[in-house]
C-alpha cells in the first residue's frame, strides 16, 4: 500500500483498493482493480471514524475511568428528549480527554482521512477545540454536528477555520436557531460544507417537506450544502417515531428532487434510496450500504470501539475493542466475523429493519 497525503488530498494505491479524498470540498471517491470495480471493504484500516467525545449517557462499567472527564453539564430538554437518536440525554456528561484521544489515533491506520465528532452542546466539551486541532494536525478533516444553540460569532468563525463541514440538526423547536447557524457559518465566515440532518421518519415528513420549502425561499439558506435524511432507529424503544413507509417514502423523495433540492441519507436508508433509484445508474453510483467495519468505525467517549453506535452493547458487540491499548485492530478475529456477517446480507442492518413499518 502507498499513501500519498498533503494539506489538500488523502490518496491510497493498492492492488485491491484505491482512494481519493479532497479535504478542502469533502470529495471521496474509491475504486478496485479498475475505476468500474467496487472493493468490498479497506483492507488496511477505515476511511472515516465516528468517534463520541461526549455523552451523557453514562454507562456504570466505565466510572471513575481515567480517559475521560466528567462535568455536571449535560444535556437535557425537549431536544434530547424527542430528537436524540440514542436518547443520549442526562444532568452530568463525560467527555474524552485530549491524551485518550492522542493515543487512539496513535493506534489508528494510516488510512483514516475524516473524523466526525459527537458532542453534546457546543460548549459542553472543555478541550473539544484542542482536540479538533489534534486531528487537523495528524492531517485528518474533523466534521462535528451540533443543533446551532450556542453557536456564537466566535464560535462560528472557529468552526468554520477548523472544520472541514458542520451538520446541523433541525426538527420543528430549533428550526429558527438552526437557520440563523447555517446563515453565520456559510455567510458570515464562508464555510461551503454545511448540511441539515433531519431523522427520517413517518412523524417527520411533512416537516422534512416545509424544511425544503425554507430552502428555497429564505435567504439565510442559500449557501446550504444538502439536506441529509438520516433514519430513525428506535433503539431506546420510546415508540417516539415511526419508520416511513417505502412508498411514502418514494413520493418524499420524489418531491425534493423534483424541487431541485441537494439530498443526501446516512448508510442506513440507501437500500431504500436503492430502491428508489432501481435502473438509475448515475443515482445508484451515490448509494453507499451500511459501511460499519468496512470502511468506517465507532467509538465511545472511553475509547472503545464497535461496528456502529447504535450496536454499542448490543450482540456481538456487547463488549468493544479497546482502540487506547490495542494495535493492529482493523483485521482482528471480532471484526472479521462482523465483515463476514454484513456482506453476507448484502450490507443490509442486521439489527433494523429500514422501511418496514
Amino acid at each position: 500500500m502507498e499513501i500519498l497525503d498533503n494539506r489538500s488530498f488523502k490518496v491510497v494505491k493498492s492492488k485491491n483498493y484505491n482512494s481519493f479524498f479532497d479535504k478542502s470540498t469533502g470529495f471521496f471517491a474509491r475504486w478496485g482493480k479498475t475505476k468500474e470495480e467496487d472493493p468490498r471493504f479497506c483492507e488496511f484500516g477505515p476511511e472515516i471514524l465516528d468517534i463520541e467525545i461526549s455523552s451523557s449517557n453514562v454507562e456504570d462499567i466505565h466510572k471513575a475511568s481515567d480517559r475521560v472527564i466528567y462535568t455536571d453539564k449535560g444535556c437535557t430538554g425537549i431536544f434530547c428528549k424527542n430528537f436524540c437518536y440514542k436518547k443520549n440525554c442526562g444532568d452530568k456528561s463525560v467527555h474524552m480527554t485530549l491524551d485518550t484521544f492522542k493515543k487512539i489515533l496513535d493506534n489508528i491506520p494510516k488510512t483514516l482521512g475524516q473524523i466526525a465528532l459527537g458532542i453534546l452542546g457546543i460548549d459542553s466539551h472543555p478541550q473539544m477545540w484542542d482536540i479538533i486541532d489534534e486531528g487537523r494536525k495528524r492531517g485528518i478533516a474533523m466534521n462535528l454536528t451540533s443543533n446551532g444553540v450556542g453557536i456564537t460569532n466566535e464560535i462560528a468563525k472557529k468552526l468554520s477555520e477548523k472544520c472541514g463541514a458542520v451538520a446541523i440538526s433541525v426538527n420543528k423547536y430549533n428550526k429558527e436557531i438552526a437557520y440563523d447557524t447555517v446563515k453565520k457559518l456559510s455567510q458570515d465566515f464562508g464555510m461551503r460544507q454545511i448540511n441539515f440532518h433531519i431523522v427520517l421518519a413517518s412523524e417527520t415528513e411533512n416537516f422534512i417537506r416545509e424544511v425544503a420549502t425554507d430552502i428555497k425561499i429564505d435567504p439565510r439558506l442559500s449557501n446550504l450544502n444538502a439536506l441529509v435524511m438520516l433514519a430513525f432507529k428506535d433503539k431506546q424503544k420510546t415508540n417516539f417515531f415511526h419508520q416511513i413507509s417505502i412508498e411514502k417514502y418514494n413520493q418524499l423523495v420524489n418531491y425534493l428532487m423534483e424541487g431541485g433540492i441537494n439530498i443526501g441519507f446516512d448508510s442506513c436508508s440507501a437500500h431504500l434510496f436503492e430502491n428508489y433509484a432501481q435502473d438509475n445508474q448515475q443515482l445508484l453510483q451515490c448509494c453507499e450500504p451500511c459501511e460499519s467495519g468496512l470502511f468506517s468505525f465507532y467509538i465511545n467517549c472511553f475509547g472503545y470501539g464497535y461496528a456502529c453506535s447504535f450496536y454499542e452493547g448490543v450482540g456481538e458487540w456487547e463488549q468493544g475493542i479497546d482502540l487506547v491499548e490495542t494495535k493492529d485492530w482493523w483485521n482482528n478475529i471480532q471484526i472479521k466475523h462482523w465483515r463476514t456477517k454484513l456482506l453476507s446480507i448484502n450490507r443490509n442492518c442486521p439489527l433494523y429493519q429500514i422501511g418496514e413499518s
